[in-house]
C-alpha cells in the first residue's frame, strides 16, 4: 500500500472515530494522530464547502461548466465511506451558502469564485504538503 493509500486510510478511520467535527478546541493531551486526523478533516470540509459556493457561482456565470463539481467528484473517489457524507453535506453547504447570497451573475459574483477558488487551492495545497511529508521519495 502506497504512503499516500496508507495516510488517506489511517485519516479517514480516525475522524470517524473521533466522532462529528467539532469547533476548535484545545487540544493538549490529544494524540498526534488524532490531531492530524482532525485537521486533515477540517481541511477536507473547508475544501468541499469553497468547492460547492465556486460550483454554484462557476454555474451562474458560464452555464453547463462543471469542472468545480468535477473537481468534487475526484475528491469524493478518494476518501473512504463515511468521510464522503460529511465531504457532500460540505459542498451543498458550500452551494447554498452562495446561491442564498447571488441570485444571479455580477462581477461581485465573479470576484466570491474567484475567492473562493484560492480558498480552496489553499486547503488542496496544505492537504497536498502532508503527502510529500509522508511520502518517500
Amino acid at each position: 500500500m502506497s504512503g499516500r493509500v496508507l495516510l488517506l486510510s489511517l485519516c479517514a478511520i480516525l475522524a470517524v472515530a473521533s466522532g462529528p467535527v467539532r469547533a476548535q478546541t484545545p487540544l493538549e493531551g490529544v494524540p498526534a494522530a488524532e490531531r492530524q486526523a482532525r485537521w486533515y478533516q477540517e481541511q477536507l470540509l473547508e475544501l468541499s464547502r469553497s468547492l460547492g459556493g465556486a460550483h454554484y457561482l462557476r454555474l451562474s456565470c458560464a452555464r453547463n461548466d462543471y469542472s468545480w463539481f468535477n473537481f468534487m467528484e475526484g475528491v469524493l473517489a478518494r476518501e473512504a465511506q463515511p468521510t464522503r457524507r460529511a465531504l457532500e453535506n460540505a459542498f451543498n453547504d458550500g452551494y447554498r451558502r452562495e446561491r442564498a447570497r447571488f441570485s444571479r451573475c455580477t462581477p461581485q459574483a465573479q470576484q466570491m469564485e474567484a475567492e473562493l477558488r484560492s480558498q480552496g487551492m489553499r486547503a488542496a495545497d496544505a492537504l497536498g504538503a502532508v503527502y510529500d511529508e509522508v511520502s518517500p521519495p
